[in-house]
């Protein structure tokens, strides 16, 4: 994700590629994500880290989307928090089978990904 996320020549489709990235690697080992991003019986420097990394690099690329006009004004910070809210809930939903994009809910996390940029950009 840090690769992606220094690509600045299309910032929307490199926070797109980052933000679906997430999603792929928590899809594909949840027991990892579930450490870093799950609760936790017992507080974690390392995972403390790797989580606040995670977050701290949605909002900076949120911010570079901002000041390049790509999505509508607002809080950076707020911001990922709702994209960290539904990738990480739709990772969830869909490990648990209650979101797929032909079955439940007729939508992958990648897709509400895309919605939620949809909804952000500004036109």
């Amino acid at each position: 994700m840090v690769t992606i996320s220094a690509t600045p020549r299309d910032p929307l489709s490199a926070f797109r590629k980052m933000a679906h990235e997430h999603v792929h690697w928590g899809l594909s080992y949840p027991n990892r994500f579930g450490s870093i991003f799950g609760r936790w019986e017992r507080y974690d420097e390392d995972l403390a880290h790797t989580a606040n990394k995670t977050l701290r690099l949605f909002i900076e690329s949120i911010a570079v989307l901002r000041r390049s006009g790509a999505i509508k004004p607002g809080d950076d910070e707020r911001t990922a928090a709702m994209f960290m809210a539904l990738m990480h809930g739709s990772i969830g939903m869909a490990l648990s089978g209650h979101r797929s994009e032909d079955g439940k809910g007729q939508s992958d996390p990648q897709g509400l990904i895309d919605d939620l940029i949809e909804m952000l950009q500004s036109n």
